[in-house]
């Protein structure tokens, strides 16, 4: 839980950039998977970084909801570092006070805004990669996982930047974790159901694969024209359905 009334330091935020992870990578899977999403109004926590108040009433949470949009809008128009609280706060028709009673600084709205991203990406692959999809063809699978990311990439103007200035200063947080593993968790454990004769070390170098090849292609693919982007992405489609025909031979649950 974010405590939401202490300080931040400065001391406070290094520990938080170089801090290990406290939990596996499998016990966060699980933690993901089973527990329900957290709401995307609640205002993400990193040590030394945390909003004012979290919103206790439906007209807070409609406040905060308010602000964040208005930072994602922002943020794609000018960029993360250009934006200011200021205009943050006129774009959400909302007083400085009013921001700042939910939010310390930018610092806590980018992050807030991130934590909104990884609860995104994570509803939509959840969609994508379904239960019922298991033993879907390959090519069928990837289209859905494709065009699932590059539709939120398209959605989502300002993910980008954001995702590229926690990267930048606050690599060892909480959500920078977040936005890591909102999709590493949920291929991996995808992949383990359909490939269940697969090692746990290969698996997981398969999974890495797969995000780093969409995530990357997705994102850079939204400054070609169209006809352009449509083409590379079924490249990458066809490219992976080679990697996997394979091992769903070799590991698959029918192998």
């Amino acid at each position: 839980m974010a405590k939401t009334n202490a300080r931040p330091r400065a001391r406070d935020a290094a520990q938080a950039k170089g801090a290990p992870r406290k939990a596996t990578a499998a016990a966060g899977a699980k933690k993901r998977l089973r527990s329900p999403a957290v709401s995307p109004a609640e205002p993400a926590h990193v040590d030394g970084v945390d909003p004012v108040r979290a919103p206790q009433q439906d007209r807070g949470h409609r406040r905060v909801e308010q602000i964040l949009d208005a930072a994602e809008a922002v943020f794609a128009d000018v960029g993360v570092d250009a934006a200011t609280t200021n205009a943050i706060a006129e774009r959400a028709s909302a007083s400085m006070g009013s921001l700042y009673h939910f939010f310390r600084d930018k610092d806590a709205i980018v992050l807030a805004v991130g934590h909104r991203f990884a609860e995104r990406i994570r509803e939509r692959n959840a969609h994508a990669m379904s239960l019922e999809s298991l033993d879907a063809p390959l090519p069928e699978l990837f289209d859905r996982i494709i065009g699932t990311h590059a539709s939120f990439v398209n959605d989502t103007p300002s993910f980008a930047l954001v995702e590229a200035v926690i990267h930048r200063r606050f690599g060892g947080c909480s959500v920078q974790e977040e936005l890591d593993e909102a999709i590493i968790d949920q291929v991996r454990h995808f992949l383990e159901l359909r490939l269940p004769r697969m090692s746990a070390e290969r698996r997981m170098a398969a999974t890495r694969l797969s995000v780093v090849a969409v995530g990357v292609t997705c994102e850079r693919s939204g400054a070609l024209p169209p006809a352009a982007r449509a083409q590379l992405l079924r490249e990458l489609r066809d490219m992976l359905v080679r990697y996997f025909e394979p091992l769903d031979r070799e590991f698959g649950r029918g192998a």
